[in-house]
């Protein structure tokens, strides 16, 4: 049955989500958590964008208040996102840090700050503020996480918005020889193939639930990152420990695509993007032949995207490849200064 997208309608001034299923369909809140005492939360990353933030809320929030803890954490906007989302009529908890770490330190101090505020949190989410969810489908990650003590990541299926007929990820693929890493389905039309539960090598961070503990042990998203790439390296140490990564498609997510970023072309986006795949690679590969092959890979793409990037006018992009190869030359990680 084809998806349409969510209607927005206001109540008292609050923006809801009115999705065209049925209530056993949609699942609302159906799970076994029936209080807020059950120790889970989901992190939310705001930056300069209130209204998305508070859209992505008001998905959550659509039938009351959900089984578990929601907490926002405010990247250093600065620009009255602070104000915006102390008005909302939303029971969250705010987090308001002190400058712009990036989704990598973003979320860490959010996580930090769960952890130390609710020591008895036993699972945690990542999801991104440009993200609307059905009705009951962060519950159901929750659930899926309880079910087995071998699983320590779950990610739902995620679909554009508003063409929620297309496919942003059914899950992930990766290749152990190149390194190549991808989102199964991506722009495609959505069928049946997207609905096959299955394990990963990999979880996208646009959306994802994990054991506190193992959170924790990992060490988190890798600060120094700053943007892209964080994802697949807490997967990466995830696998390492032992623990399943699985790919829930009765969940159902929808992403308005690269809203913080500024969008797939734009130059911290592309700086970011390729810095840290060369920086992901130096830190996992320790086979010569595999290093060949994957940089191998990764320079004939990005060849490719440069003449791209030329033939659209797009100079600053490619002054954001040669910096990111520049820095990765010298071992500079962290934050870069726009272009």
């Amino acid at each position: 049955m084809p998806r349409v997208p969510p209607t927005v309608y206001e109540i008292d001034g609050c923006r809801k989500y009115l999705y065209f299923c049925d209530d056993r369909a949609c699942g609302r809140q159906e799970s076994t958590r029936q209080t807020m005492s059950v120790p889970d939360a989901v992190i939310i990353l705001n930056w300069k964008k209130p209204e998305v933030t508070l859209d992505c809320l008001a998905s959550i929030f659509q039938f009351g208040p959900p089984p578990f803890k929601v907490f926002v954490a405010d990247n250093g906007s600065g620009d009255g996102s602070l104000e915006r989302l102390r008005q909302s009529p939303f029971p969250i908890a705010l987090i308001a840090l002190d400058s712009n770490y990036g989704f990598t330190g973003g979320n860490n101090r959010g996580a930090e700050y769960v952890l130390e505020h609710d020591p008895g949190t036993r699972n945690l989410m990542f999801l991104n503020n440009d993200t609307l969810v059905e009705p009951g489908a962060l519950v159901k990650l929750f659930d899926k996480l309880d079910e087995s003590d071998k699983v320590g990541i779950v990610t739902p299926l995620i679909l554009h918005h508003p063409e929620v007929n297309r496919v942003w990820a059914a899950g992930t693929d990766f290749s152990e020889f190149t390194f190549a890493a991808g989102r199964m389905l991506a722009g495609r039309r959505l069928t049946a193939s997207a609905g096959t539960a299955r394990q990963l090598k990999w979880a996208t961070g646009c959306c994802l639930a994990i054991r506190a503990d193992l959170f924790v042990k990992t060490g988190g998203f890798w600060d120094e990152l700053f943007m892209s790439g964080e994802d697949i390296d807490l997967c990466f140490k995830v696998r390492k420990l032992g623990f399943d990564i699985l790919y829930l498609p009765s969940s159902v997510v929808y992403h308005k695509d690269a809203v913080s970023s500024g969008g797939h072309d734009s130059p911290l986006y592309v700086y970011y993007q390729i810095r840290n795949e060369l920086f992901f690679r130096r830190k996992w590969i320790d086979r010569w032949d595999i290093r060949i092959a994957s940089y191998g890979r990764l320079f004939l793409s990005l060849a490719r995207r440069c003449v791209v990037f030329l033939v659209n006018g797009n100079f600053l992009a490619i002054r954001a490849v040669a910096s990111s190869l520049s820095d990765f030359i010298i071992g500079r990680l962290g934050k870069r200064k726009p272009f």
